[in-house]
C-alpha cells in the first residue's frame, strides 16, 4: 500500500506544468551526477571561504 502511494507521489513531484506559478515544496530540478558533484564542490568551497573569513577575524 505505502509503496504504491509513494510511487504515485514521486511520479508527480517531478512534473511541473507549463505556466504553473508554483512548484511543489520539495521540488528539485533533475540533475546529472556531474551537476550534483559540481554543486557539492561549490557548497564546500563557499563554506570553506566563509569559515576562513571568520577565522581571520579572530586575529583582529
Amino acid at each position: 500500500m505505502y509503496s504504491s502511494t509513494a510511487s504515485v507521489l514521486a511520479r508527480h513531484i517531478d512534473e511541473v506544468a507549463r505556466g504553473q506559478t508554483r512548484a511543489p515544496t520539495f521540488y528539485a530540478l533533475p540533475m546529472t551526477y556531474e551537476e550534483v558533484d559540481h554543486s557539492h564542490l561549490i557548497a564546500a568551497l563557499t563554506g570553506t571561504i566563509f569559515g576562513a573569513i571568520h577565522c581571520i577575524g579572530w586575529f583582529f
